[in-house]
């Protein structure tokens, strides 16, 4: 994954470059159920090789669509208001 997708900057009509489709799709895969969102699951989603971990815990997702586009547009806000320092950042 190249700096830019790291830091937030990807089209999101363009999600093959740094394959955020590959994350988006294992996201929303593992947090969808056929009607809704599994409260009691959490996703991690590393991007190497930068070290950035993003959890993502069922309990708390709000508002989330089950395709693609919806799931990078979650993953793109988190990465760019993302703290470098390793603090916390809940993306409602």
């Amino acid at each position: 994954v190249s700096q830019d997708v790291a830091d937030g900057f990807f089209d999101i009509n363009d999600l093959l470059h740094g394959r955020l489709d590959v994350l988006s799709r294992c996201a929303s895969s593992a947090l969808w159920v056929s009607n809704g969102i599994r409260k009691d699951t959490s996703v991690f989603l590393m991007i190497f090789p930068h070290n950035i971990t993003i959890e993502i815990q069922g309990q708390t997702v709000r508002g989330l669509n089950p395709n693609e586009r919806t799931m990078a547009l979650y993953l793109q806000r988190t990465l760019l208001i993302g703290d470098k320092e390793g603090q916390e950042n809940d993306v409602d």
